[in-house]
């Protein structure tokens, strides 16, 4: 696309894009709802560091998160409701929609902006998916999509931020980091 093309699609992005205290991207209070998961909790029935999901991830490497039925562990089974609860949604939505919305936002930046606007937001967002094999839940980044940063938190800490961002940033899909 031609550069001035370009430049005036990031241009409408961010005036579309919401700003405000109210959006998800930006401020996500807790993550007890129904879409989310805190890979923390799936990590502890494992007996693994939160950040070996997000290893496997990023080495484009499937993980298990946790068995369908474990009759020893009362809490795997309460996880195992929660990510089929979150798969059959992220089935739903793309059969709505026609997107592939699943993700999984890392690392989590949390304070305030300038104006006293408060975060608790994602810098990336990993593309996965939810697959039942061998009576486990694994994950695994989606190979038809790469990580991105969290476009609405760059545009809100530059905005409320008074910084400029450069474009690129926008932009950046982390190809390298793929399989």
């Amino acid at each position: 696309m031609p550069r001035k093309e370009q430049h005036i699609l990031n241009s409408y992005l961010r005036r579309l894009t919401n700003l405000s205290g109210n959006s998800r991207s930006i401020y996500l209070p807790r993550a007890n709802s129904e879409q989310f998961i805190d890979l923390h909790q799936l990590s502890q029935l494992n007996g693994e560091k939160s950040f070996s999901i997000i290893e496997a991830l990023i080495a484009g490497k499937s993980k298990i998160l946790c068995p369908i039925i474990d009759t020893r562990m009362e809490a795997s089974n309460e996880a195992s409701k929660r990510i089929k609860r979150l798969q059959r949604l992220d089935h739903l939505l793309f059969e709505e929609r026609g997107s592939k919305d699943l993700h999984i936002g890392w690392p989590f930046a949390r304070g305030k902006f300038m104006d006293g606007t408060r975060v608790r937001a994602p810098l990336l967002y990993i593309p996965v998916e939810i697959k039942l094999e061998d009576n486990n839940w694994n994950i695994q980044q989606r190979e038809d999509a790469d990580i991105t940063f969290n476009k609405s938190f760059l545009l809100a800490y530059s905005f409320y931020n008074k910084i400029q961002i450069e474009d690129f940033l926008l932009e950046e899909t982390f190809e390298e980091s793929d399989h």
